[in-house]
């Protein structure tokens, strides 16, 4: 696993999936590999984002950011996930040490993390679709199909 952007070019190419979260400030994404959708081992990025309010089986929990506002929570959201394709990936580069901690964090817990990834993708393919959650099926259709 891994973190980077994601190209604008991406953000075009799904812009009818209003729930997306867009890369505002080259925002970091966790890219989860050999995740199985649709009977195929295949890749997803999952977004850090620093003000989720939502049930805890939604994301994975991470120290807050200083942008992280009361009773809310910074974490690797599932539910905003998307599967992505290599070319629409980009280098994230952050040296503080807040990101060093958080890196290190994700690696202790990859297990965990692509457990949790690769269990939401199968509850999406059975229909357990959560009102806010990203439009996996198309934005699939128009990776495979651009």
């Amino acid at each position: 696993m891994k973190i980077h952007s994601i190209s604008e070019n991406f953000f075009t190419l799904c812009s009818f999936d209003k729930e997306l979260v867009f890369n505002t400030n080259r925002r970091p994404h966790l890219i989860v590999k050999n995740i199985i959708y649709k009977d195929k081992r295949q890749t997803f990025a999952i977004p850090l984002r620093s003000n989720i309010k939502a049930p805890e089986r939604q994301y994975f929990s991470l120290p807050p950011t200083s942008r992280t506002e009361n009773k809310r929570a910074h974490g690797i959201h599932y539910i905003k996930m998307f599967p992505i394709k290599k070319e629409y990936l980009e280098p994230y580069f952050n040296s503080d040490k807040k990101h060093k901690r958080i890196v290190k964090i994700i690696k202790r817990n990859t297990k965990t993390i692509v457990k949790e990834t690769q269990k939401y993708v199968k509850d999406y393919e059975k229909g357990n679709i959560h009102r806010y959650s990203t439009d996996i099926e198309n934005i699939y259709y128009k990776l495979t199909n651009n």
